[in-house]
């Protein structure tokens, strides 16, 4: 995560961790070109391309489920992370 958040920052992306939540609440509120998303980091070695919910508690998942429609992204690496919230790599 950590990797992720330096990668954001340096392209002048808000970022608020919000890790500590629980509830299954996604890791970072990233603010960038007035759009705000929200990104559930995950660990490289899990990343499953063609299943990437397979790697989410059963919490993350009913988060995800309530808040369909809007931009909550499942990201492994920093380049998933940029491109996930717009910023060109």
């Amino acid at each position: 995560q950590g990797a992720i958040v330096a990668e954001l920052r340096a392209a002048h992306v808000k970022v608020r961790i919000l890790a500590d939540q629980g509830e299954g609440i996604p890791d970072l509120l990233c603010g960038f070109r007035r759009r705000i998303s929200l990104l559930e980091v995950k660990n490289p070695e899990t990343e499953n391309p063609l299943k990437p919910r397979a790697a989410l508690t059963e919490a993350q998942v009913e988060f995800f489920d309530e808040w369909a429609g809007f931009p909550i992204h499942i990201v492994f690496t920093p380049k998933q992370a940029l491109e996930a919230i717009g910023v060109r790599t």
